[in-house]
């Protein structure tokens, strides 16, 4: 393996910012996802594959564990009080064989979409390195979902979950500003020397005469996809805490989201904005109207009445912008890209087909959405498998009693599963692999770990002095 110099200091970095706050590794893990171009090194025996800096948290991680006396007895409780873990353990083991097994068995009798010096080819389906590195990818994503279960029946270190996630979000701007600043001022990218990964970097293309943002990737399309999850943490904690510092941050990456240029993040954005909008509604007829439903009502009231009073200023002040909207919105599925993108979603489907709702093998292929190359890569059985995961993840009761003690654990938790299953949705709409992501996998642990403490509670509904009451035994019954 050929180490990279700005990895290894961007990892050192990280670990001193975590053991600054006492947690290496569990908020080093969701900060080092904001690094989504920068590799630890290259390996050869794998085709010179760029691991990324992330892929250290999770060894370190799963290292720690495997040295811990008790890590027998913690597995056995983790699979009592978690059964959903046997559902993450048979996704792993299902999506392991399929990438040996089904590649060789359906070779050459249906094409797949592979990357070959930048560009993605379409090919007679056979084993590719992709069958190794995405498989291990997904690996790890369920090996840190299992540890971190365990890890986080510690209170103190679900807490510092919670501020992983808050440090994921700030990561994200932080970047996503440094790159805005850069291109902005004419100074170019100016992450280009920490982004070491060997994926093809569109970090200065332009769309419609605006520079796209990527922040810490390749791609402006992947950073939109970390944004809009971002937004969706930011929001759900403020509607349920009424925290200052998450609604600035969510403003911060809205903005960032806005100037990104990219289609995956506007059309994630305006999918977001339909519960949004049915939430007013609601609380308008059921006159259950809060401060923040207000306070989105004269934030949105405002910005249009800033958008009329431009265009009413000069007619031709926010064509630039117009154009941007019709490049990446409007006709973006009559460009290049999009019909480009629309064939791998057929043909994926089309293998689906092929090869008898087996599925391809995961890795073997890549699509233009998460939900196609899924079902492609994995079939029937593997689809029921993943869609279980995330359907546990979405129904997850995370109710509680505001003035409970856990209120904030809980608004932490719904949340985090607020920006995994929105990163899920940007994946639907552009991404190309099958692997849910390794925020998917954090966030899962965060809910679970938190969905067994309010269980523990002895009444939600109850309030904090009659819980105390229960526990020490002075309650009636």
């Amino acid at each position: 393996m050929e180490p990279s110099i700005p990895g290894l200091i961007v990892c050192a970095v990280i670990i001193l910012i975590g053991a600054f706050l006492r947690a290496p590794i569990i908020l080093g893990l969701p900060i080092a996802l904001a690094f989504g171009a920068t590799s630890i090194g290259a390996v050869k025996a794998l085709g010179g594959s760029t691991p990324l800096i992330s892929v250290v948290f999770v060894l370190v991680l799963l290292g720690l564990a495997s040295i811990r006396r008790s890590l027998l007895s913690e597995c056995a409780t983790l699979f009592r009080e978690h059964p959903i873990a046997w559902v993450a353990v048979a996704l792993g083991l299902y999506s392991f064989s399929s990438a040996i097994i089904l590649p060789r068995l359906f070779a050459s009798q249906t094409t797949a979409f592979v990357p070959v010096s930048g560009y993605v080819v379409e090919v007679p389906l056979e084993p590719v390195s992709g069958n190794i590195t995405q498989t291990g990818y997904l690996i790890l994503g369920i090996l840190t979902y299992l540890i971190l279960s365990i890890r986080l029946r510690s209170d103190v270190l679900l807490r510092r979950a919670g501020q992983g996630l808050f440090a994921f979000v700030i990561a994200e701007a932080s970047l996503g500003v440094a790159d805005a600043l850069g291109k902005m001022s004419g100074a170019g990218d100016l992450l280009k020397p920490i982004r070491s990964a060997s994926y093809a970097m569109l970090t200065e293309a332009e769309e419609a005469g605006f520079a796209r943002l990527v922040g810490g990737y390749s791609e402006a399309s992947a950073f939109g996809a970390a944004c809009l999850a971002c937004i969706a943490f930011c929001y759900v904690y403020w509607r349920r805490t009424g925290s200052r510092r998450a609604l600035a941050l969510g403003v911060l990456m809205l903005l960032l989201t806005l100037l990104s240029t990219s289609s995956t993040s506007y059309v994630g954005l305006a999918a977001l904005g339909v519960p949004v909008v049915i939430s007013f509604v609601r609380a308008v007829l059921t006159d259950r109207l809060t401060k923040e439903d207000l306070a989105i009502a004269v934030a949105g009231i405002f910005g249009a009445m800033a958008v009329v009073g431009i265009m009413l200023h000069d007619d031709h002040a926010l064509d630039s912008v117009f154009k941007l909207v019709d490049s990446t919105l409007l006709n973006k599925a009559n460009s290049g890209s999009g019909q480009e993108r629309t064939y791998w979603n057929m043909r994926s489907l089309a293998s689906f087909v092929d090869t008898y709702g087996l599925g391809v093998g995961f890795g073997s292929s890549r699509a233009s959405s998460w939900v196609v190359a899924v079902l492609s890569q994995l079939g029937v059985v593997g689809t029921a498998l993943m869609m279980t995961l995330v359907g546990h993840l979405t129904f997850a009761d995370l109710r509680v009693d505001p003035r409970s003690p856990l209120a904030k654990t809980a608004a932490t938790a719904a949340a985090a599963r607020a920006a995994a299953l929105t990163y899920l949705l940007a994946q639907s709409i552009s991404g190309g692999s099958a692997d849910p992501g390794l925020l998917f996998f954090y966030a899962l642990a965060v809910v679970g770990a938190t969905r067994l403490r309010l269980e523990a509670q002895p009444d939600r509904s109850a309030s904090p002095v009659a819980q105390l009451q229960v526990l020490t035994g002075r309650a009636s019954l």
